[in-house]
């Protein structure tokens, strides 16, 4: 049966949404619909992508919340990609919101007195909130590692992770990918010449003192800390779904394929002797849309929504 997705551009910013945290991008949307069932409501940690706005990462969780899901946005600024130790300090500040929808746990082994939930063992899905992550762009995955990070510090894990969504992400083009995209919209040719000058040269200048400081301090990189989360047993451990586009400026689809390669092969890991493949790893790759925009584009949002209607 072919599913048809709610029309983000036909949908309002809910004006019920909650603003979690008083300095913090958080917010949290809880669910609407009366469930069928005395199940919890299922939720979704929304990771927007760099500088994304809540009214359009609102707009666009159409689908989420017509099914009933109780709606995390996590949207940070362009802060983070030079330091990120405060998407940790973002993240920290998410886990009492997080713990009050039930979908955090202690592992059973753990002896820490500081967690911030009862030490219980791997939930059965069926008594708990099954969770999806929506990751946008690199920046999401940023604010991914962040998560997992903060909730490692405190040994604390996500419980009933049903899936991972990687849109657009992740994967890192060359220097000069940036300059060309923020110029391609420019028709003259003398302001299109003279923007790319500019944005490199502001590039170069910007981009330096940020190696240096990462290299003296040992601070984790942004790219550092995407490869990282990458690699994270946990997150090789659930479903993942990568959507992605050739005709993407800021992020090589190349680069997004590399890492659906990696998913695939630690995903085939044999697991405590045994063979096959202990997670799935889909991909979608679009051919006409551009960067986060195949969820919203009528040329893509009905396979892309039900790519995702698929895997959870």
């Amino acid at each position: 049966m072919i599913f048809t997705p709610p029309d983000p551009a036909n949908q309002q910013a809910n004006p019920d949404i909650e603003r979690i945290h008083p300095r913090h991008p958080l917010h949290l949307e809880r669910s609407t619909v009366t469930p069928a069932t005395s199940s919890p409501a299922p939720v979704v940690i929304l990771l927007g992508w760099t500088n994304s706005q809540l009214k359009h990462l609102s707009r666009g969780a159409a689908y989420y919340r017509a099914r009933g899901f109780n709606i995390v946005y996590y949207h940070a600024s362009d802060r983070l990609i030079f330091n990120t130790s405060l998407g940790i300090q973002i993240a920290t500040a998410l886990i009492p919101t997080l713990d009050s929808l039930g979908i955090l746990y202690t592992p059973a082994t753990s002896t820490s007195t500081e967690t911030a939930v009862q030490s219980l063992p791997i939930p059965s899905s069926q008594h708990t909130s099954p969770l999806v992550v929506h990751v946008f762009s690199n920046g999401g995955c940023l604010g991914l590692w962040a998560l997992f990070r903060a909730l490692h510090a405190r040994n604390l894990r996500l419980r009933n992770l049903r899936a991972i969504i990687f849109d657009s992400c992740p994967g890192f083009s060359s220097f000069w990918a940036l300059p060309k995209a923020l110029s391609a919209g420019i028709r003259s040719p003398v302001r299109r010449a003279l923007t790319l000058t500019l944005v490199t040269v502001g590039a170069v200048l910007l981009f330096l003192p940020y190696w240096l400081y990462i290299r003296v301090v040992g601070s984790t990189s942004f790219v550092g800390a995407v490869q990282d989360i990458m690699s994270n047993e946990e997150v090789n451990s659930v479903p993942r779904l990568f959507l992605y586009s050739t005709k993407d400026d800021l992020v090589s689809y190349a680069k997004i394929e590399e890492f659906a390669d990696q998913a695939e092969a630690l995903s085939d890991r044999a697991k405590g002797g045994e063979g096959g493949r202990v997670a799935t790893v889909r991909r979608v790759r679009f051919e006409e849309t551009a960067h986060v925009q195949h969820w919203i584009d009528e040329r893509s949002k009905e396979v892309y929504w039900q790519a995702i209607s698929n895997v959870i």
